[in-house]
């Protein structure tokens, strides 16, 4: 082999290095933004009475999300307007005024149409506010689901009928002598 030969050689394996290392960083940066690495739902816990614009969670950060996404809500799922705001470009999602966990969950709520009702797997005794997000980057869009646990805050003070209890017990004793 000549000097110009093993020249070429390094030129040519150069260039084989160089275009791997590209095909391998679009395969990468294409992939940012796929439903295999979003997730279709994340869940976030917040106490009732904190004040309005509180922090609730990031969906860039828990979604695993690049910069460049947008983020809207698409969906409401359950009874009254929704107490939460996503901003559109971080997906920070806050909330839009004072929570009171009684009024975002009335006892017996009843669900409207227009979306499915919370997951089952959702814990019922729980006051959980569901809702979806819409993801959209420069090649793709997703769907991530949102389900928030408003978590009660004892505000209400115990009541009892009477100031005082008053409990009478007979008791019944029998002596036997041998």
């Amino acid at each position: 082999m000549t000097i110009s030969g093993s020249a070429d050689m390094r030129i040519i394996g150069s260039r084989l290095v160089f275009s791997f290392v590209v095909v391998a960083l679009i395969h990468l940066l294409s992939g940012q933004l796929t439903s295999s690495t979003i997730p279709d739902a994340v869940r976030y816990r917040v106490p009732e009475s904190q004040p309005a614009s509180t922090f609730v969670g990031d969906l860039s950060r828990d979604g695993n999300l690049t910069g460049g996404s947008t983020f809207q809500i698409r969906g409401r799922h359950g009874p009254s307007s929704l107490p939460f705001s996503v901003d559109g470009r971080s997906g920070v999602i806050r909330t839009t005024g004072v929570l009171d966990r009684e009024k975002v969950c009335p006892p017996d709520p009843v669900w409207e149409g227009g979306g499915t009702q919370p997951d089952p797997d959702l814990d019922s005794g729980e006051c959980w506010v569901s809702f979806e997000v819409g993801v959209r980057s420069a090649t793709t869009s997703h769907t991530i689901r949102v389900d928030v646990n408003v978590l009660d805050v004892n505000d209400n003070s115990p009541s009892f009928p009477d100031s005082q209890v008053k409990s009478h017990r007979q008791m019944k004793w029998h002596i036997t002598l041998r």
